[in-house]
């Protein structure tokens, strides 16, 4: 395959925003379909979390007319894990095989260790004299109860969202040199052909060596796999994405069946991917 010149593409290259996609990148709605039909909306988890933490707290007050405001707000809670149990979002994640400088934020690496300097946070507040103050018990459960659905919401919503954020951040790695290494022509056709397939492995995560297999793909993909003409058809899609260099199969052991295969977009994928939003 001919490589693409530098000099034909060097003034879309140097106007790329750094670490992103180019905007108008025709993968773009692809991932935005798949993420959607992937992922959990926050809004249904804190509308399912946050009323169970307040029921818990209105119940911790001690007060029964408080107490019965946990039957409404478990109503609501109930109303929207049944939205989202009608919505049955896919929650495909890519499996993390390697652990790679940069897949995580300088935060997230330090956050298992804050709690261990909560005591720091007790420091100032006896010195102000803050800790001997009364506080309402009603005030307290309803805080507690409030802290304690925010958290789990968030922290659910983080949990199906770490696999597609270590993507990203993989994606933000290889492209923010703005290289045009491994860009050609046939790749980036290939890749404006499958936007679909690589749309959904980036939705899952499975980027520069995070992978799913194919029959997970085909989930996502909404491809009956069952159905044998549909299956062969995306087992040769995935191949052929292969051969151009755009994805990477492993996993192909001698009596390993071809759903079982693991793929993920490949560097010079995801380089030919930024390049055509340019074109």
């Amino acid at each position: 395959m001919d490589e693409v010149s530098g000099r034909d593409f060097s003034a879309e290259v140097s106007h790329r925003p750094a670490g992103e996609l180019a905007p108008n990148a025709p993968v773009n709605s692809h991932i935005q379909h798949y993420r959607s039909q992937n992922e959990m909306s926050l809004r249904n988890i804190l509308w399912t979390g946050l009323p169970i933490g307040l029921a818990i707290g209105a119940v911790e007050s001690g007060t029964l007319a408080f107490g019965l405001l946990a039957i409404p707000l478990l109503a609501v809670s109930v109303i929207y894990g049944v939205k989202i149990f009608r919505e049955r979002p896919k929650l495909v994640q890519s499996n993390i095989t390697e652990f790679k400088s940069g897949d995580y934020t300088a935060m997230q690496m330090w956050a298992p260790f804050l709690p261990a300097l909560g005591w720091l946070v007790a420091i100032p507040i006896d010195a102000l004299g803050l800790s001997s103050l009364p506080t309402p018990p009603l005030l307290a459960a309803l805080f507690s109860g409030a802290l304690l659905g925010v958290g789990g919401s968030f922290g659910m919503w983080a949990m199906f969202q770490r696999s597609f954020r270590v993507g990203k951040r993989r994606i933000k790695a290889i492209t923010e040199k703005q290289s045009l290494e491994g860009v050609t022509q046939p790749r980036m056709d290939a890749v404006e052909a499958n936007g679909d397939i690589l749309g959904a492995l980036i939705a899952a995560g499975a980027v520069d060596g995070n992978n799913i297999s194919i029959k997970v793909l085909g989930k996502l993909l909404d491809c009956d796999m069952d159905n044998a003409e549909d299956a062969e058809s995306l087992v040769t899609r995935v191949k052929d994405l292969q051969t151009d260099g755009i994805i990477k199969i492993s996993g192909q052991a001698l009596y390993q069946k071809q759903f079982s295969w693991e793929v993920t977009v490949t560097p010079d994928g995801i380089r030919n991917l930024a390049q055509i939003g340019h074109r």
